[in-house]
């Protein structure tokens, strides 16, 4: 019971952290901005697994969606769709990892490769949801699929920060004893 109550409380402010940098992200154009939302997905999976990185996703997306301008449309699901392929990729990666008895964060290029490839995932399914809205709304998509590139480019940056900056938090939880070990011990 007190493990459950634990793990809701932090499923809550992973989820107040994922709105908070929601907000903070770096706008250079409308459609390419850098966003540290990453960070929260990485700590919900490393903290509670997989499928609680996956609930934040989608409640973050969710809030963040309709905390914007745009709020609340038609393409909405389609803007939530990228957040939750970070959270899947990177949360089949560290579970991938779990299953051999090692955790990511132990393997730290690794970690920060994994993290990067969960970013260019999610730019990729931006970039579509893009050129959908772009459809289903009927704005133009030339300059939006041009910003590509540094799309991109500025993913693979965030992705660096946020796995630079979740490490040491993860580190630091360990040492608190706020970390629970997800790897079964095998009795011999």
């Amino acid at each position: 019971m007190k493990r459950t109550i634990s793990r809701i409380t932090g499923d809550g402010m992973l989820l107040a952290i994922y709105i908070v940098l929601s907000t903070l992200t770096v706008k250079i154009t409308p459609n390419l901005q850098i966003s540290f939302t990453a960070l929260a997905i990485i700590m919900a999976t490393v903290l509670y697994g997989f499928t609680d990185s996956i609930l934040i996703a989608v409640l973050g997306a969710f809030i963040a969606q309709l905390r914007s301008p745009y709020g609340l449309m038609i393409t909405t699901p389609i803007w939530m769709i990228p957040p939750i392929l970070r959270a899947v990729v990177f949360g089949l990666f560290y579970e991938l990892y779990l299953r051999k008895q090692i955790h990511l964060e132990d393997k730290r290029i690794l970690f920060i490769v994994y993290s990067i490839v969960a970013g260019l995932v999610t730019t990729f399914a931006n970039t579509l949801a893009i050129y959908l809205d772009a459809k289903i709304i009927g704005y133009p998509v030339s300059l939006a699929l041009l910003e590509s590139i540094f799309r991109f480019v500025s993913s693979i940056a965030s992705s660096i920060f946020c796995s630079l900056v979740a490490l040491p938090v993860i580190y630091a939880l360990k040492n608190a004893g706020l970390y629970h070990d997800r790897i079964k011990k095998i009795e011999v």
